[in-house]
């Protein structure tokens, strides 16, 4: 198979993007205005868009008791509540901290390792 990004994966239909509200407030903090651009480019190619409830909040107060910040909490919060498969982040001290999380059926990966994954999937279907 050949190499295959992220966004191209997304728009062949071979994936789901799942984004959320929080997702969008992020990256709207961003300082740099391309980045900006660029990310709400990726995110409006999502499937399907997850707004806060209480019982994301609730797990993302557990979350964040177990030392993961915030805005991370609340990202792995709504993995976790939605049963998504995968988090795609580039921050390895999140991707470090949620990995310690037990019982966790999300897979907090870099897109390096989520091509790798998929693609391994892939090869072996």
């Amino acid at each position: 198979m050949q190499d295959l990004g992220i966004i191209e994966l997304i728009e062949d239909g071979r994936i789901d993007l799942i984004t959320s509200s929080v997702v969008e407030f992020e990256l709207k903090k961003t300082p740099d205005p391309e980045r900006i651009s660029s990310g709400l480019k990726v995110i409006s190619l999502h499937s399907e868009r997850i707004t806060l409830s209480d019982k994301i909040v609730k797990r993302a107060k557990e979350f964040e008791m177990r030392n993961i910040k915030a805005i991370d909490a609340l990202h792995l919060a709504i993995a976790d509540v939605e049963k998504i498969d995968y988090l795609c982040t580039c921050d390895d001290r999140f991707r470090k901290s949620a990995s310690k999380i037990k019982k966790l059926d999300t897979k907090i990966v870099s897109p390096i390792e989520f091509i790798e994954e998929y693609e391994n999937d892939y090869d072996n279907k």
